[in-house]
């Protein structure tokens, strides 16, 4: 698809994105400055692929400023240094999000009433009780009457 010059305004018509952002991208550093005439913006077809890259970036999870690095990168190898870094981070949230989902399914299949008593929070209890597991498996150390007379907290 082939474009003649836009302002920002029908730019970002076309692109589907607000004009502010797209100052903002210039701003810093990840979308070339387009052509000025009498102060106006004016943008190209190059400014269509950038904006999509932009976008595909942003959806791949790297900041704007990661970006930048990586455009700025004067090497293949450089850049390629970065994506690796992105790489990792994102094998560590991937992981992170797996456990996530995991303890979510464990918690929706529960069906008792009691939901404090799920086993996912039984097992969980030793990394939020900072003291060994045999303490905390004790019951309290509380009279019979006094335990009559407790409510139940949840």
């Amino acid at each position: 698809m082939r474009i003649r010059e836009l302002e920002i305004g029908e730019f970002g018509r076309l692109v589907g994105i607000a004009p502010h952002v797209l100052r903002h991208w210039e701003a810093v550093g990840v979308l070339p400055p387009p052509l000025r005439h009498r102060g106006r913006r004016l943008y190209h077809q190059p400014h269509v692929r950038h904006v999509a890259m932009i976008v595909c970036a942003q959806t791949a999870g790297l900041a704007l400023p990661e970006l930048r690095e990586i455009l700025e990168a004067t090497t293949v190898s450089a850049r390629r240094e970065k994506l690796e870094q992105h790489l990792a981070t994102l094998t560590t949230r991937i992981a992170q999000l797996k456990e996530s989902k995991r303890i979510v399914q464990e918690m929706h299949a529960w069906t008792r009433e009691e939901f404090s008593e799920c086993p996912i929070f039984a097992r969980r209890m030793t990394t939020v009780v900072r003291r060994p597991a045999a303490v905390v498996d004790q019951p309290p150390l509380v009279d019979s009457t006094e335990r009559k007379s407790r409510k139940k907290r949840f």
